[in-house]
């Protein structure tokens, strides 16, 4: 086939998913309706006349997952350079350099908005923009999963509330807050963010959640909790295991969990909350913690179902987002509920083997998962991987969505939820790049035997990232790897010389390094 190849969105799964497509021989057309690259990482302020925005990220947003598990598997992220959990600003300048480094920006197309895609009768699509339509022989779709809110749920009496009522989308900072009183409806990242920020100015603060939650620390003991989560734990203690012990280092770090957020859940079920003052806000009553649903709406508050009745001025709804790419049929990718998806690995639906879905994912980091995805789909393209029949990726799709009911509760935000390590590991094993024991061992027994040491064991008892997956098979970068383990299990603050002279070989133009 030739290699004309459509990409919707620059944002971290558009970019990652550019970059692999040069690497193999397919440029790609990057459309991005904004003027920016970034998605929802590039920050805006709400239309003061609309009330309408893309991105869905405030002042103050961390992201979930710590720097080193956030890299991207060749282009590791500096830690002189950035913290080890990044904000909005950190975020997009680690993608813009990403993005300069692999000359990614000469295949975007700026303010181009796709408004239709269309399969032809030939196995090939058809892009629509409002400059026209362009014929593509794969597409793959990035766009991001949180930029389309949830609908309000049709309270009784919300259209008599005189105060305001606004999704979680909306919230930028907590100032507009000073001295009123507000509730928070749900305790997900978004919810423990936006109360911990807005109880200190204002008047008075409430979250209220149906089922509570485990709010966890990003530090124990001063390294990140990440470091918690090796491979030996993972695959070696069962998960009820692996679940007590978090919830040992939960009690150990954090104490006991207010009785209003008790969950009846265990830690690894939900999509993990970091926080570190949020529990100490609920003890001191900085935010006073309700365990119940919204009954109604009354002129000045809200009535709860545990029959207490709080007088707000303002509700900040944090339910999530829907699943919507209005561009593309439902029927290609939808599965038998509303925000499901119907995809062979997460990626591909049965019908269609030129089209993917990267980043269609939660309860994992970013970064490194959509890399992944889209080596793999890249892998599919180029025929390196060979799809099973329609009824066997069937099959695998049921398979998958009967596993994932077992690790996580049932919830909405859960029907795209992946146990990470072990989703990646599969991603791999079909690409042939997993580094098994017998493939690390070949590293001890080199003439480098002390650093493939320091690698086999942080491969297995280090953070786990997406640098090993570099090392073997195609698509492999071994030097860039290897430097990158090594300096991790060093637990070097910066990049090391051999990191900064690789990168540099590709691209002066970011790092500064030894090389003439």
């Amino acid at each position: 086939m030739s290699n004309k190849v459509a990409v919707i969105g620059a944002g971290i799964s558009g970019l990652v998913t550019a970059k692999e497509c040069l690497e193999a021989g397919f440029p790609p057309t990057i459309f991005e309706k904004r003027a920016g690259i970034g998605g929802q990482w590039r920050y805006e302020d709400p239309d003061t006349g609309l009330g309408e925005t893309f991105s869905s990220v405030y002042d103050g947003v961390l992201t979930n997952s710590s720097s080193p598990c956030t890299q991207f598997s060749d282009f590791p992220i500096d830690p002189s350079r950035y913290p080890d959990y990044l904000g909005h600003e950190d975020s997009l300048r680690y993608l813009q350099e990403y993005a300069d480094h692999f000359g990614l920006e000469t295949y975007v197309r700026l303010n181009t908005e796709v408004i239709g895609c269309e399969p032809l009768d030939d196995g090939r699509w058809i892009v629509a923009t409002v400059e026209g339509e362009e014929i593509y022989d794969a597409l793959f779709v990035c766009a991001g999963r949180n930029n389309v809110p949830k609908g309000l749920p049709t309270w009784d009496g919300l259209d008599s509330f005189k105060g305001n009522v606004i999704h979680s989308h909306l919230y930028r900072r907590p100032t507009p807050y000073t001295g009123r009183r507000v509730a928070v409806l749900g305790l997900g990242p978004s919810a423990v963010d936006i109360a911990s920020e807005i109880c200190p100015v204002a008047e008075s603060c409430y979250i209220i959640t149906r089922r509570g939650g485990w709010i966890l620390p990003r530090y124990v003991r001063g390294e990140i909790t990440e470091s918690l989560e090796t491979r030996f734990r993972e695959y070696m203690l069962p998960r009820t295991v692996h679940m007590r012990i978090y919830e040992l280092v939960h009690r150990f770090v954090m104490g006991d969990t207010p009785n209003a957020l008790k969950p009846e859940h265990h830690i690894l079920q939900v999509n993990p909350v970091y926080h570190e003052e949020f529990l100490d806000h609920v003890r001191t009553r900085r935010i006073k913690a309700h365990r119940t649903t919204i009954k109604s709406f009354t002129e000045t508050g809200i009535s709860l179902d545990n029959g207490s009745v709080l007088d707000v001025d303002d509700v900040i709804i944090c339910i999530g987002y829907r699943v919507n790419f209005p561009f593309i049929s439902a029927n290609t990718y939808r599965g038998s509920e509303p925000n499901s998806l119907h995809l062979y690995r997460l990626i591909t639906p049965p019908k269609y083997s030129n089209l993917f879905f990267i980043g269609q994912f939660t309860f994992a980091a970013t970064h490194p998962v959509s890399e992944l995805q889209a080596r793999w789909a890249v892998g599919v393209l180029s025929g390196k991987i060979s799809l099973p029949s329609e009824e066997r990726m069937e099959t695998s799709i049921q398979m998958f969505a009967n596993k994932r009911a077992t690790l996580f509760i049932n919830s909405s935000r859960h029907l795209a939820a992946i146990p990470m390590l072990e989703y990646m590991d599969t991603l791999a094993s079909d690409m042939g790049i997993n580094p098994t024991l017998h493939k690390l061992l070949g590293k001890v027994f080199s003439p480098s035997p002390l650093s493939g040491l320091s690698m086999l064991r942080h491969y297995y008892n280090g953070l786990i990232t997406s640098a090993p997956y570099r090392l073997f098979g195609h698509g492999r970068k071994p030097d860039i790897a290897e430097a990158t383990m090594l300096r991790l299990s060093r637990g070097g603050k910066e990049l090391s010389r051999e990191e900064k002279n690789l990168l540099a070989a590709q691209s002066p133009l970011i790092i500064e390094t030894d090389v003439e």
